[in-house]
């Protein structure tokens, strides 16, 4: 899956990233590390439902400010 595919899929669908059904193993070793962060920090900034529309980054956050 490329960086392209992966923007294209968060800014096509708003919040829902939509992967395409693959069966092969994407190579992650062909992807610079500023390429990889980007992704990183786009899937950890993205509202969750299940998070009550909270992103997994303030979660982690919140709980890490919890154990002082």
């Amino acid at each position: 899956m490329s960086i392209e595919l992966v923007a294209a899929a968060l800014s096509a669908h708003g919040r829902r990233l939509v992967v395409p059904d693959d069966s092969e193993v994407t190579d992650l070793a062909r992807y610079s590390a500023a390429d990889l962060r980007v992704i990183e920090h786009r899937l950890n900034t993205m509202p969750r439902r299940t998070l009550h529309w909270s992103s997994a980054h303030d979660v982690c956050n919140a709980a890490l400010a919890m154990t002082g």
